[in-house]
């Protein structure tokens, strides 16, 4: 093989596992700061959390233990032990799987998809939302958050939208 050949083959590799590891995105806001773990009823989902002041507050939470309250059949919230610093926006769809944090202190955990003129600052969305509704379940739920440690090679699952 020649040189040529084999510096095109490294490349096309590089550039194809440079994009298993990133996250797809709909906003700016969701570059990525931190893959965590959230557990709830014995089922653990991988989430990230974006590249945010409020974000890399929680992130000095971690791990937590959250008591979360059923809330309008879409939603579970908890608040959490100190405030944490706001940008919120306007989310025109929250979709099942996102964290936002309403106010400073109370982070919400969707497991619904629908439309909203509610105001939120986005914190991350776990990166599969499957089953999430059903492992929740009815009434409240304590849900942990830890900082997850990803593989060797940096590369956690990806994001999606469901």
């Amino acid at each position: 093989m020649t040189t040529r050949k084999a510096l095109i083959i490294l490349i096309m590799t590089a550039t194809f596992l440079n994009s298993r590891c990133s996250i797809a995105s709909d906003t700016q806001d969701d570059t990525v700061l931190r893959h965590v773990s959230v557990s709830v009823n014995g089922h653990t989902f991988d989430a990230v959390l974006f590249d945010n002041e409020a974000s890399r507050s929680l992130m000095s939470m971690l791990p937590l233990d959250l008591e979360m309250r059923e809330l309008n059949s879409n939603e579970k919230y908890g608040y959490l032990p100190d405030a944490l610093p706001t940008s919120a926006q306007r989310i025109d769809t929250i979709h099942s799987g996102d964290l936002m944090l309403y106010g400073s202190d109370c982070l919400v955990l969707f497991y619904r998809t629908f439309a909203t003129t509610y105001r939120y600052t986005p914190i991350g969305r776990l990166t599969s939302s499957a089953r999430l509704s059903d492992i929740l379940g009815p009434g409240n739920a304590t849900v942990t958050f830890t900082v997850k440690e990803c593989a060797p090679s940096g590369c956690c699952p990806q994001v999606f939208r469901p």
